[in-house]
């Protein structure tokens, strides 16, 4: 291994973290340190643990490695799923999320408001703040979820059904036994 690679897998995911972006997720740091603001070294990342054991690095923290240009690792961070629990969790970057070079921005909000309510607030917060603006794509994390596993409930439904005609003919058979009897 010399530090120069591509994912042997052909995919690999970037993320940008803020402040909150672990904990918010209830994401643990393994071994290392955290970014911060402080540090404001484009080229610092985390990394999970994937990633790790994909690319056989064996002393992870201050190790260098070039894709796309050269990264140090800071920490390791425990893997967790993004996508579908069918889908093998990829090797995975996390970066500092510097403003300047983003296009794209995500606000994570917990609250005790129900999300249909939690959405409508914050969409009528958008339209006072930018009236004119593109309206933001906003989620609820029930929705997201539901996006996801949208096959799994679909094949529920289809069980339900043939559950229900199995049933439905059991009671039909149990009834013509007792009806001869």
């Amino acid at each position: 291994y010399n530090g120069q690679f591509s994912s042997p897998t052909g995919r690999m995911m970037y993320s940008e973290l803020d402040a909150g972006s672990l904990n918010f997720y209830g994401i643990k740091l393994l071994e290392g340190s955290l970014l911060n603001q402080h540090s404001q070294n484009a080229n610092e990342v985390l990394v999970n643990q994937t990633f790790i054991k994909t690319y056989g690095i064996e002393n992870p923290v201050n190790h260098r490695f070039e894709i796309n240009g050269e990264y140090i690792i800071r920490g390791v961070v425990e893997d967790f799923p993004v996508s579908h629990f069918s889908i093998p969790i990829q090797p995975m970057i996390f970066q500092w999320n510097n403003k300047q070079l983003s296009n794209t921005h995500q606000l994570n909000i917990k609250t005790d408001l129900p999300s249909g309510q939690s959405i409508r607030t914050l969409q009528m917060l958008w339209q006072k703040i930018a009236p004119d603006g593109e309206a933001p794509e906003i989620k609820s994390m029930q929705e997201i979820y539901t996006e996801i596993h949208q096959h799994e409930f679909n094949l529920l439904k289809i069980l339900n059904i043939f559950t229900g005609i199995s049933l439905l003919l059991s009671c039909i058979g149990l009834f013509g036994i007792a009806w001869y009897q």
